[in-house]
């Protein structure tokens, strides 16, 4: 249902407080512009622990998969799993979750994203 409703709505993926909004920018352009690819990854991570979107083959490490997310944080179980994953792939994530560390997203981390999902015009204009 959550997956339904962010198809419907983009703007309703949620990085709740975990500083992941590189990734969530990327998830609402997927889920507005791929939204069967979006689906189907997010399936795949949920049911399989592993996903690909564009060229990203994406397994997440078992922290992620395995996190207990606080029903207090206001973060969707469907959107951590999209979004931790996502961030995943390019940079390792702290075993203790720690919002305060959990570090951001450069431009060129998300320019990197987009292309590998499959998104054929991105433009990186952090360098202007």
């Amino acid at each position: 249902m959550q997956l339904m409703n962010r198809v419907l709505k983009p703007n309703l993926v949620n990085q709740g407080g975990y500083g992941i909004c590189g990734p969530a920018a990327v998830a609402i352009d997927l889920a507005l512009k791929k939204p069967v690819d979006y689906v189907t990854f997010a399936i795949s991570l949920a049911e399989n622990g592993q996903g690909a979107i564009g060229s990203r083959r994406i397994s997440p490490e078992a922290t992620i998969l395995n996190y207990d997310l606080p029903a207090t944080d206001g973060m969707p179980q469907a959107d951590w799993l999209v979004l931790a994953s996502l961030r995943n792939d390019t940079s390792s994530l702290q075993s203790d979750f720690n919002k305060a560390s959990y570090g951001g997203s450069t431009g060129d981390e998300m320019f990197e994203w987009m292309v590998k999902c499959g998104f054929r015009k991105v433009v990186l204009m952090s360098h202007i």
